[in-house]
Formats: structure tokens, C-alpha cells, sequence
């Protein structure tokens, strides 16, 4: 909205928010994993819900997140400084407000690479990660950087990495 002058901007509903909250732990020992950062959308329409930044846990792994009521696809991801592999919670029912009690992620590995091209670097490469029966890896911001340089953290095994780069790039 540009506003050069008085501007009456209507009246706004903002919708009835729900408090949702937890615990991320490891999967194994259930010790707590601070600064896990969420994203969340709608599970319905898809569109992304609005997280401040302050949503990532506390130093004892402990969240509070305030949801809309809806289907919820809730994603975690871990601070590169404690890897442990991204995870979504899918379909969520948010209908009052709740405790989701402990969300436990797996231990990671951090693999990182570049890929390039007869030009050089290739930016805005999709990194796909696949098991060995075909299960792909949720892998959040997996695209490689301008420099081609990608980073997932998954956990350790053995896997298939596919490189897609953008159609435009002609590669």
C-alpha cells in the first residue's frame, strides 16, 4: 500500500489464533535440541502460515507457536550447529489450543557439495535425496546458492542425489 495521505484502510478480521506447544528432542536420548527453527502452512490450502522469527525453540528444546485453525503441516529444522534431520508433522488438527508433546528428530549428517556446469557454478540447482527402495528425504532449502554450493543434513545411510537444475540454465 502506498500512502501519501490519509488512508482508510477498512476494517481487518484477523482470525482466532491457538497456542501450540512442545518439545524438540533427539530421537534417541530425548535431550532437548535449541534454536530449531519452524515453518508451517495450511494443510488444506497450502499457504504458508505466518511464524515470527522468534519461533524456534529454547534452550530446553521447549516451543510455542500460535496457529490458526486449520490443518497444519509443521516443519523443524535444526540449527547447523547440532545437525539433525529436518521433519514434518503432517495434518496437524488445530482446533483449540494443545501441547504436541515431544517431536524427536533423528540424528544428521551434514553433506555438502557444489555443483557446476561448462559455465561454471550452477545456481538454483534442487538437491533431491532418495533411499535406496526410492523413499525421497524431506530436505529444506536444499536449492544450491550462487556460488553452487548446496547443504543438507540427512541422517547417515546410504542414498541416491539427483541434481535438477532450472530449466533456463539449459544444463
Amino acid at each position: 500500500v502506498v500512502v501519501s495521505g490519509t488512508a482508510n484502510l477498512g476494517t481487518n478480521i484477523l482470525d482466532q489464533g491457538f497456542v501450540v506447544t512442545g518439545n524438540v528432542v533427539d530421537s534417541v536420548t530425548a535431550l532437548p535440541i535449541p534454536s530449531a527453527r519452524f515453518a508451517a502452512t495450511n494443510a488444506t490450502t497450502g499457504q504458508d502460515v505466518y511464524l515470527p522469527a522468534t519461533a524456534i525453540t529454547n534452550a530446553f528444546g521447549a516451543f510455542s507457536l500460535l496457529l490458526p485453525r486449520a490443518f497444519i503441516n509443521l516443519e523443524v529444522t535444526s540449527p547447523t550447529t547440532n545437525p539433525h534431520a529436518a521433519k514434518e508433522v503432517l495434518g496437524i488438527p488445530v482446533v483449540s489450543s494443545f501441547s504436541l508433546g515431544q517431536v524427536r528428530v533423528d540424528r544428521g549428517v551434514v553433506v555438502t557439495g557444489t555443483v557446476t556446469g561448462p559455465s561454471g557454478p550452477v545456481a538454483g540447482a534442487d538437491i533431491d535425496v532418495f533411499t535406496t527402495d526410492g523413499y525421497k528425504l524431506f530436505t529444506p532449502n536444499d536449492n544450491t546458492n550462487a556460488s553452487g554450493v548446496f547443504s543438507v543434513v540427512i541422517p547417515a545411510g546410504t542414498y541416491t542425489f539427483t541434481v535438477e537444475p532450472l530449466v533456463s540454465s539449459g544444463l
